[in-house]
């Protein structure tokens, strides 16, 4: 075919993956080529339908050999990228044009295109990939310093992290804030929802929400993921068409608003906004050029802001890189094609070539109104509605244009709006020279309209045009229908009425139409089977002559993605089908018609054989079942005995032995466990199920010490209850995957929203470089929140117990440090073939070569001696066996007291009496004291490798959690308290002030704190101050604890005050036993100072030496506790066998503290 002479016309096959008004509007354009700008280029439109959509205009508007069907119901049909690529593969397809909706968005789409040889009318993959994201737009926006609001962190947010957000954004905004949960891809109003956080049920509004937002985005665009973000409730809606050719030039076709929505769904659009500030607009418009440079975008999208139009604020929202269904209005106003832009963008064109490098100047108002098939019901609900068209005049004339695939009835046929598919019927859209006259032609012109044989918005759109608001742009929202629904329902109503009795009809309804349709009556002596709701018929199960039991399956109907089953009513038998597989029919619609049996006899037995029939066996697994349980079989050990036999030589327990031995049996509910590792790209997915198991790390909730602490067999909100975060070292080495991070990011939320005790076995090699399937959406893995979540676990009280065994190296060993305690392993079993050993590092092997530090076996980066010496380990163990049972013991401290017979005390008090030495001089072991105090076998030492000269941890009295922090004479500096001590004596009491667990008994036994230059040099000038602020703080605020003091020998100066809770008196009592000593300081020492004098005086020799031995025994005496207690500077002085009574009696007089995460409980069940 030749053009003028220029040479072939080349035809370009061009499939338009879409339906309906859009795919009617593409191919138009597309029909418009050849053109002076491409006079070589002809476009053969190709359509897509499903069964059902034979008599569509999209479909019948082209020749048949262009028509293509899908297999598949309804939106899945469209959504289907492998099918629709494979048709047009077939066709051999030039390029596709998506449209918008269904796969316009999709990156994986595009990538197929292109993978097979076809051109993509749209946006890069690349682009795709980031921009129809909405969480990476948002970062995109913020990198180009284009404000934005403030909404959940990470690629897509969990329903446990989308609560946690919101209850973070209420306490905040003081309880008046709303949060919008949206689709992460996607647009058009599909997957999005708003709660209201100021309702009491916020909580299960957010759960609601969030299915219901999964569940739409699932549907309309393949993809469930979600994120949330601050909803603005008067804000305004502004949108920037813009336009990339892909080499970096971009431009805009100005601005459109679409502030008039309903339920996020637009229903009037105006190009340009006749509100907006010429400021305002450049800035916006600005912004949204910068964004697109910044990718080097190509061809059309959307860039959309939130306004706040008192201040001029604005907020990015999102991109829609596609075409937009408003894109009619910037056309009207602009005299630009977008779809032929499009089009040409496709073929390589450049701005300059499109004669877009400068601003296109509008030149008219234009408005466009949506008109759907839907009913609007008096409390504010919209429903979608189906039905055959009986009437559809739209008005035409001049600056009025109709884009629709609907249609009046021609001859027989009729336009069937199905429930299947969007409810859009037509968009109307009107231009004029101003806004008001816009407003007025719209308003004047939808009067004539008629449309019946469905319900429609109509007069509810006629009402908006009509109210002053509106008709200003002034004082309009996104949420302006919502706030004045009352008043535009009742507007609606009379207009709907006024047009009845003018145009001498009553007021049509879908209702209507269907009694009076003469298919839905049946031949006397039959009876019609109905469709109880409108729907796509998917199966009729029945044939003409067949006899039907009541009760008996009849078709089956698909409506709103559900699959319904339809039964017969009576029995009978079929005497003619009315519907068929494929097509759409209405609520009340006839399916069958049954000529009725009275065989009451013959119908009981049938209706019986009947139900035996449909009767399953539950002992027969259905496959989805089957493949659930096998899946499930893949992380058991008897599946992965290659590396449990691994495990077991190097001396060590597996993963789920480990959670065996914590938990109590039957109470463990597992989150996660089907992840796998991010490695689909590399390895096959079976084999991945089989290697990466719960992405190496088990997650998830039981109870522990259950039958210690819960009083019932079942005990809602268990005392018992815990989180387990335990890492799977025979996957993948135990190291950190994308999954992995998303396990751990939605077990610490629920903990941060649900507060209880969490234990992390935290054994593996830190973060994972092969998960390759990200190596294109992420670059540092900076962003993800799970150190941040346990930090802030910690920092709210709730109590954590971490392990080390094995390596722990990088990431794990950074989740590790953030426990409250440590405990660590020596290594494997002594007598295993390959025992293994621990070692800890904030960086392993790899990252130490890498670093340029030299090479160091993984055993020696950090080891046992090395971490129990300076602090990092609280204890250590042999092994895992003996980690469970100090780690079960542990987490029991924090759960709160256990009854009788839980507890017992069986040595005799009175052997405390000779606990001490007879000579003051001496030292002894405090451990033996504290042991002969507590409950039986409940000490349990913490930190007992440094700061040797205190004694810190845990035990139980009367069955009572208490911590203990006693001064320690056997150490090298006789219980003076050095840095070292301070500092673990201020870990101690900062963990207990966090988690609230226990109040505190001190034994005091001190020279005081240590001093010269030594402990100068480490810091001590700061560690005691440190350590006075920590134990004066605990005692501090509502829940504050209390400090039960015992001297038992010595109590010297600053350190004995910040021993005893900041002086003698600051606790709730100070005791002492008969042979403790007072003094501002050492005794010799203050002779020394004080008497310097008086000993100078002295004869040098015998006479100096007695009178400083006798000034020291005067000063022993005055210090004395009897002497203490005369001056009411302390308590009392007791019997040592009465201490343990005292301190039972001190727990009974003063509050008993509530747990951190069990008083948050309280408040977290009755707030968000």
């Amino acid at each position: 075919m030749a053009s003028n002479g220029d040479g072939a016309i080349k035809q370009y096959r061009l499939l338009i993956a879409n339906r309906g008004e859009i795919a009617l509007r593409i191919q138009r354009t597309a029909l418009l080529f050849p053109r002076p700008e491409h006079p070589n280029v002809q476009f053969i439109p190709f359509v897509l339908y499903t069964q059902g959509e034979e008599d569509a205009l999209h479909v019948t508007s082209v020749p048949k050999e262009q028509r293509m069907l899908l297999q598949g119901i309804g939106p899945r049909a469209y959504l289907d990228g492998e099918q629709i690529v494979r048709l047009a593969k077939e066709k051999d397809i030039w390029g596709i044009a998506p449209g918008y909706g269904f796969l316009s968005e999709s990156p994986q789409f595009a990538r197929l295109v292109e993978e097979n040889g076809m051109i993509w009318c749209g946006p890069t993959v690349e682009q795709l990939s980031l921009l129809s994201d909405k969480v990476l737009a948002k970062r995109l926006a913020r990198q180009c310093n284009v404000p934005t609001l403030e909404s959940t962190t990470g690629d897509h947010a969990s329903l446990a992290e989308i609560q946690s957000f919101a209850a973070e954004l209420k306490n905040k905004s003081k309880g008046d804030a709303k949060v919008i949960i949206k689709a992460v891809n996607g647009g058009g109003g599909r997957g999005m929802r708003v709660v209201d956080l100021s309702q009491p049920n916020a909580k299960n509004l957010v759960d609601e929400a969030f299915a219901a937002c999964a569940r739409e985005a699932k549907a309309s665009f393949g993809d469930e993921k979600l994120y949330a973000e601050r909803f603005l409730s008067q804000a305004r809606h502004i949108e920037v068409q813009v336009i990339g050719d892909g080499k970096g030039s971009v431009t805009h076709l100005w601005e459109r608003e679409c502030s008039i929505q309903r339920r996020h769904q637009k229903v009037i659009e105006i190009a340009p906004s006749p509100t907006l500030t010429a400021e305002v607009r450049q800035q916006i418009l600005k912004a949204s050029l910068r964004m697109a440079k910044e990718v080097k975008y190509k061809n059309l999208g959307t860039f959309e802001f939130l306004l706040l139009p008192e201040t001029g604020e604005f907020f990015f929202m999102e991109i829609n890189p596609r075409i937009q269904v408003e894109h009619t209005i910037t056309e009207a106003i602009t005299g630009q094609d977008l779809v032929a832009i499009q089009l040409r963008i496709a073929l390589g064109c450049a701005l300059n070539e499109l004669g877009l490098q400068n601003n296109v100047l509008p030149t008219r108002t234009a408005i466009q109104t949506r008109i759907n098939a839907e009913k609007f019901l008096p409390d504010g609900n919209v429903i979608p509605t189906s039905g055959k068209l009986t009437s559809f005049n739209l008005p035409s004339g001049p600056n009025i244009r109709i884009d629709t695939s609907a249609h009046p009835p021609i001859g027989h046929r009729f336009y069937q709006q199905t429930p299947l598919f969007d409810s859009l019927l037509a968009k109307v859209i009107f231009s004029a020279p101003t806004y008001p006259l816009a407003v007025q032609l719209a308003d004047a012109a939808l009067a004539t309209s008629v449309i019946e044989g469905a319900d429609s918005n109509l007069f509810f759109v006629r009402s908006l045009l009509q109210d002053e608001a509106v008709r200003t742009n002034r004082d309009v929202h996104t949420r302006f229908i919502e706030q004045n629904f009352e008043s535009l329902f009742k507007t609606a109503q009379a207009l709907q009425q006024d047009s009845a009795s003018i145009n001498g009809r009553s007021e049509s309804t879908q209702e209507d139409h269907q009694s009076a349709s003469p298919s839905n009556a049946p031949p006397e002596g039959q009876q019609s089977i109905k469709s109880p709701l409108s729907g796509l018929v998917t199966q009729v199960s029945v044939e003409i002559g067949q006899k039907v039991q009541k009760g008996q399956e009849v078709a089956l109907l698909e409506s709103m993605k559900m699959e319904h089953v339809i039964r017969a009513e009576a029995q009978g038998t079929v005497r003619q089908i009315l519907a068929k597989k494929g097509s759409s029919i209405n609520e009340g619609d006839a399916i069958v018609f049954v000529e009725s049996s009275d065989n009451d006899k013959d119908q009981k037995n049938d209706q019986a054989n009947i139900a035996a029939e449909e009767e399953e066996d539950s002992s027969v697994l259905r496959p989805d079942l089957e493949e659930l349980l096998k899946t499930r079989q893949l992380q058991s050990d008897e599946v992965r005995q290659t590396a449990v036999k691994r495990r077991k030589a190097a001396g060590y327990l597996t993963a789920r032995e480990n959670v065996a031995r914590l938990i109590d049996e039957g109470t463990f509910i597992e989150w996660g466990d089907l992840a796998i590792a991010a490695q689909r790209t590399r390895t096959d997915e079976e084999e991945l199920r089989e290697r990466t198991s719960n992405d190496g790390v088990i997650t998830g909730w039981a109870t522990v010490n259950g039958k210690l602490l819960d009083k019932k067999e079942f005990q809602s909100a268990s005392n018992a209850r815990c989180a387990l975060c335990i890492y799977d070292y025979m996957v993948l080495a135990g190291t950190q995957g994308h999954f992995h991070h998303l396990k751990l990011d939605r077990l610490f939320r629920s903990i941060l929203q649900n507060p209880a005790p969490v234990i992390v076995y935290a054994e593996g090699g830190g973060g994972r470089p092969g998960d390759v399937d990200l190596v294109n959406m992420k670059v540092g893995g900076l962003d993800t929140p799970s150190f941040a979540l346990l930090a802030a676990i910690q920092a709210r009280g709730y109590p954590s117990v971490g392990l080390a065994n094995g390596y722990t190296f990088a990431g794990n060993a950074a989740l590790l440090g953030t426990c409250d305690i440590v405990v660590a392993t020596e290594g494997g079993a002594k007598d295993a073939p390959k025992r293994g050993a621990t070692s800890t590092g904030m960086g392993g092997p790899a990252m130490i070569e890498g670093g340029g530090l030299g090479k160091v076996a993984p055993q020696d980066v950090g080891s046992v001696e090395i971490h129990f010496k300076n602090g990092d380990y609280d204890i250590v163990v042999p092994t895992e066996v003996e980690a469970s049972v100090v780690i079960k013991q542990l987490i029991g401290f924090f759960q709160g007291p256990l009854e009788s017979p839980h507890w017992r005390y069986t040595k005799n008090e009175k052997d405390l009496r000779k606990a001490l030495p007879k000579q003051r001089t001496r030292a002894y072991e405090v451990r033996n004291v504290i042991e002969m105090l507590s409950d039986d076998n409940t000490f349990v030492e913490l930190g007992n490798g440094w700061g040797h000269s205190l004694v810190t941890g845990l035990a139980r009295f009367a069955g009572q959690p208490i911590g203990i922090l006693a001064s320690s004479v056997l150490s090298p500096l006789g219980g003076a308290i050095d840095v070292q001590s301070a500092k673990k004596a201020t870990r101690l009491v900062n963990m207990l002030h966090r988690t609230k667990a226990a109040h505190l008994l001190i034994l005091c036994d001190t020279p005081g704190f240590m001093v010269g230059t030594p402990a100068e040099k480490e810091g001590g000038l700061r560690a005691f101050a440190e350590f006075f602020s920590a134990i004066t703080g605990f005692q501090e605020g509502h829940n504050g604890g209390r400090i039960f003091g015992v001297t038992l020998r010595k109590a010297y100066g600053l350190g004995a005050q910040a021993l005893l809770g900041g002086s003698t008196l600051a606790n709730f009592f100070s005791v002492a036993w008969p042979q403790a000593e007072f003094a501002a300081m050492g005794i010799e020492g203050a002779v020394r100072l004080g008497m310097r004098k008086e000993l100078e005086a002295a004869a040098e020799g015998a006479e100096r030496d007695d009178l400083f031995q006798s000034l020291v025994d005067m000063m022993y005496q005055r210090g004395k506790a009897q002497n203490m207690a005369t001056m009411a500077e302390i308590d009392t002085v007791i019997d040592p066998a009465e201490t343990r009574q005292w301190l039972i009696n001190g727990l009974r007089f003063t509050r008993t503290r509530t747990p951190t995460w069990k008083a948050d409980s309280k408040v977290h069940s009755s707030h968000l």
